[in-house]
Formats: C-alpha cells, sequence, structure tokens
C-alpha cells in the first residue's frame, strides 16, 4: 500500500496544532519540510486554512514531486516506505488524490469567494439544525459540512453547528483532512469567541 505525504497539509497540521489553545491530549506534530516550492500557496488546502489567502483561484489536484526533488526530510521520513513512498504537491493538472467531490469543490468555490471578496451567499444550500441535529441534504460528504459551518459563522456569527456531536456532524468517517479542519474552525470559533482576535477576518 503505498504512503503519500503532502507537504502542505503538512505544513498547515504543523501550524494548527502547534499553536492550538484547545488541546485536549498529547499530539505528535508532523515535520514540514524547506522550501517554498513545496508550499506554493495555492491548492485547496491552504484555501481551507489560510486566513490571508489572497489568489483568485485554487488546485485541487496533485502531481507526485520526483525522487530527486525531495528534500532530507522528506527522504528519512518515507525511507521505510521504499518504492511505496510518495510526495504529492498541488498542480493544475494531475490527481483527486483527496477525492474531493462535486458539493465538496462547490463549497471551495464559496469559500475562495468569501476570502476574496468578504462575503459569500450560501443561502441556496438548505439545512436543518437543533441543538441535537444538522440536516443538510445537498452537503453529503464531511468536508462540504464543514466549509459551510465556517462560512456561517465567519459570516452571520452561527455558533450552535460547531458544537453538535460528530456522529450529527458528519455523515461518513473523519478523514486526516476533515479532523484538521475541525481543529483548525473549532479553534477559531474560540479565538474569535474569547475576545483573543478583534474581528473576523474575511
Amino acid at each position: 500500500m503505498p504512503y503519500i505525504a503532502v507537504p502542505e497539509l503538512d505544513y498547515h497540521a504543523f501550524r494548527i496544532l502547534f499553536d492550538k489553545i484547545l488541546n485536549d491530549a498529547p499530539v505528535r506534530l508532523p515535520s514540514i519540510v524547506n522550501g517554498t516550492s513545496f508550499l506554493p500557496g495555492d491548492s485547496f488546502i491552504d484555501l481551507l486554512f489560510s486566513d490571508t489567502y489572497s489568489h483568485n483561484y485554487y488546485h485541487y489536484l496533485f502531481t507526485p514531486l520526483d525522487r530527486g526533488e525531495w528534500d532530507f526530510s522528506l527522504k528519512i521520513r518515507l525511507s521505510p516506505y521504499g518504492n511505496a513512498g510518495y510526495v504529492y504537491v498541488s498542480s493544475e493538472t494531475g490527481s483527486n488524490i483527496f477525492q474531493l467531490q462535486s458539493i465538496d469543490l462547490q463549497m471551495l468555490d464559496f469559500l475562495l469567494e468569501y476570502k476574496t471578496t468578504g462575503f459569500s451567499d450560501t443561502t441556496s444550500i438548505i439545512v436543518y439544525y437543533d441543538t441535537t441535529s444538522f440536516t443538510a441534504p445537498s452537503l453529503v460528504t464531511n468536508l462540504s459540512r464543514l466549509i459551510y459551518i465556517d462560512l456561517v459563522f465567519m459570516q452571520n456569527g452561527i455558533t450552535d453547528i460547531i458544537l453538535l456531536p460528530d456522529d450529527a456532524l458528519f455523515p461518513n468517517q473523519k478523514s486526516l483532512l476533515d479532523s484538521l479542519y475541525y481543529d483548525y474552525i473549532l479553534e477559531k470559533h474560540f479565538k474569535l469567541l474569547s475576545g483573543i482576535f478583534n474581528r473576523m477576518p474575511p
């Protein structure tokens, strides 16, 4: 089974976990690589996790990086996997290694609009929620739901949804990406509501 490393995800995971205030358990921080060639800053991962995303586009496809371009930390990290280890970086062409669905891309478009203009109209998405449940017929993936939760919080100050239990929030088992984005949103909720940040940045 191949082992895939995505330096952009490692970078944001390190930043989120290192700066985390709501840290309820010890975590092992991922190693991060040196060099901006591994972190182009225009992938959907950067769009999700960067509060200062400035591009008017994003890439969601990834391509394997030639082994000759791996830095020392990647070579050491992936050495136990031999030829089954791969490093992927975002690209205009390549593979959809995170298996994003059309609703994920639609919600990423909403998020891009919000981060570049300060507003995104999500009223076309029908949702129902109360203190125990969250129903959103069109949001069939964990990521699409999390983006919606992030957007309605940042734009409308709605905080109730993120506090629901996992079985109410997520229709599927959480991936690493889902878990990191959930932690990122939860941390942002806490910091903004506790006054650590004075405003909600677009």
